[in-house]
């Protein structure tokens, strides 16, 4: 399943089989602060602070994972507020969100069993590219753009939009992550799979609750032109097209003619490339074969070829209407 189609964490709900001491509230620096239910084991011998929970773990499997970890338990100091109320185990505080750092444990201590790459969720890809590239774990991070590549790809014949499964705020989440690690090959479809989404009285609203996603001002304009960029695209190449679709014009191998013509200008009328959904542009999603065309085949498949068409040419130009680099030009900021 691929990445996308899953977007609640499941991680949380497992049953916990490892020792662990109960549940402690620590006071510290005037904050309440808690053990983590899943990771405080009696043996560690370093404590991670992620926002107000501790993880008591191991400092030798967190090393061996990660230079990072290593230079930190060998050069960084700990934070000595919490030292000595922790039995002299070293403290170390990160920046990192709870979330974040729990996913990373469950990978790094349940190792397969956390990390199914045939049914990922978002919470488990996003901790690994964020924490991947921040503590340089390259298996990591190149494992969870694959996954986002999967379902926001470069190549048109891999692009399956997934407007029914993803919840809004979660596409927001999705472009904000994106953003801050510099993953660049997946914006173009991002930003098409939420202006599809979205209204545009919704894109220029958003995060006026907390189900909403918040974008910065420059990713909402980038959006907002972008996605008049592709209406107007589309619109313009619907013009283009009419000229061959008008209703006294025979297509060659039309096999009723006197039929096709009277159906052949609604048809086109009702392709989804030039419908506006409330406002918001296709997609650009496959053609989708009708049951019951009102066409011949042959006018049929002419439709479709025109479909196809400007498809392509709507993708290959997706990039520059948010002001990118061409497909081939876009690339990942390296670790």
């Amino acid at each position: 399943m691929a990445l996308a189609q899953v977007v609640s964490p499941t991680f949380m709900s497992r049953p916990i089989k490892r020792s662990r001491s109960e549940t402690i509230d620590l006071v510290a620096e005037k904050q309440e602060t808690v053990s983590s239910r899943n990771f405080w084991f009696d043996d560690g011998n370093v404590v991670l602070r992620a926002e107000q929970t501790l993880f008591r773990v191991h400092g030798a499997l967190l090393a061996r994972h990660s230079k990072i970890f290593k230079e930190m338990f060998t050069v960084a100091q700990p934070d000595n507020s919490l030292e000595t109320t922790l039995q002299s185990t070293p403290v170390f505080s990160l920046s990192d969100t709870v979330v974040d750092l729990e996913q990373l444990l469950f990978i790094f201590y349940d190792n397969v069993k956390a990390l199914d790459k045939s049914d990922m969720t978002y919470d488990m890809a996003a901790a690994m590219l964020r924490l991947g590239k921040k503590y340089q774990i390259d298996y990591l991070y190149e494992e969870a753009k694959i996954a986002f590549r999967k379902d926001y790809p470069t190549s048109l014949d891999d692009w399956n939009p997934t407007i029914a499964v993803i919840p809004n705020a979660r596409r927001g989440d999705m472009i904000n992550l994106a953003h801050e690690i510099s993953l660049k090959t997946v914006l173009p479809s991002l930003y098409l799979d939420f202006i599809s989404a979205y209204s545009l009285s919704e894109i220029i609203h958003s995060g006026k609750t907390i189900d909403e996603p918040r974008f910065t001002l420059s990713i909402r304009e980038t959006m907002i032109v972008g996605r008049d960029r592709l209406i107007l695209y589309l619109q313009e190449q619907r013009v283009l097209h009419l000229k061959w679709i008008g209703r006294n014009r025979s297509y060659v191998g039309c096999r009723n003619p006197l039929h096709c013509n009277d159906y052949r200008m609604g048809f086109f009328e009702s392709i989804s490339l030039w419908k506006l959904n409330d406002g918001s542009p296709c997609n650009l999603g496959p053609w989708v074969e009708r049951k019951h065309s009102s066409l011949c085949s042959s006018c049929n498949n002419q439709m479709q070829e025109i479909f196809n068409a400007t498809r392509a040419a709507a993708w290959a130009k997706l990039p520059s209407f948010f002001g990118l680099d061409e497909w081939d030009k876009l690339e990942d900021e390296a670790l």
